[in-house]
């Protein structure tokens, strides 16, 4: 039986940030369901199923990759990149195309999710990282 390597500091933030988003994502389900007759009494953009919907996805994409991320599961390396990737994709095609307020602060928004992204691969792609992924947990 191999010992299990120490969990890398950079994981263990990565970790918490994906308990963030998944946890800000249920939130975003359940606000939508709770408020969901006042969201369509003032025609709340792009409305409250759209809100659950995203919201739920997300939330039951967060779940299984935090579990694989803090375990270090073999797959979770992989995963935690295309769900961050996909992730980006959404919120730009969210924010550009569906909401209808003004979008002065575009470039900090791409500044942080350019910074979350290279912490996110740094994390994910070092050496100590890596190792506790092949290692670790299978």
């Amino acid at each position: 039986m191999k010992s299990e390597l120490k969990r890398p500091f950079g994981i263990t933030i990565l970790a918490l940030f994906v308990l963030c988003f998944t946890a800000w994502n249920g939130l975003r389900l359940g606000v939508a369901i709770s408020f969901w007759g006042t969201l369509r009494q003032y025609d709340a953009h792009p409305g409250p199923l759209y809100i659950a919907v995203s919201g739920g996805f997300w939330l039951l994409v967060g779940l299984p990759l935090l579990w694989g991320l803090w375990r270090g599961k073999a797959w979770g390396r992989i995963a935690v990149l295309s769900a961050a990737g996909l992730y980006t994709s959404w919120y730009w095609f969210d924010r550009l195309a569906l909401q209808p307020v003004s979008h002065t602060n575009w470039p900090f928004a791409l500044f942080v999710n350019i910074l979350f992204l290279i912490f996110t691969a740094t994390a994910l792609f070092n050496r100590q990282s890596k190792a506790f992924f092949v290692y670790s947990h299978k």
